[in-house]
């Protein structure tokens, strides 16, 4: 084979390896901002529950009705 066509084939390779780091970056990207979006309406559901428990006074002392 001539040198040029090795030449082509590490080309060929490099445009792979770039295109593989690409598509890894944003599936880290990806799971990092599905891992937000989860915690965040983990808070969401925690801060829901306390203003339900809050309005209908659940968890307040008893004796302070007594």
């Amino acid at each position: 084979m001539e040198v040029g066509a090795y030449q082509g084939n590490v080309g060929a390779v490099n445009d792979m390896v770039a295109f593989s780091q690409q598509q890894a970056a944003l599936t880290t990207q990806l799971f990092v901002q599905m891992y937000a979006l989860e915690a965040s309406l983990d808070i969401q559901d925690a801060a829901i529950l306390a203003l339900i428990q809050s309005a209908m006074g659940i968890g307040q002392n008893i004796d302070y009705f007594a």
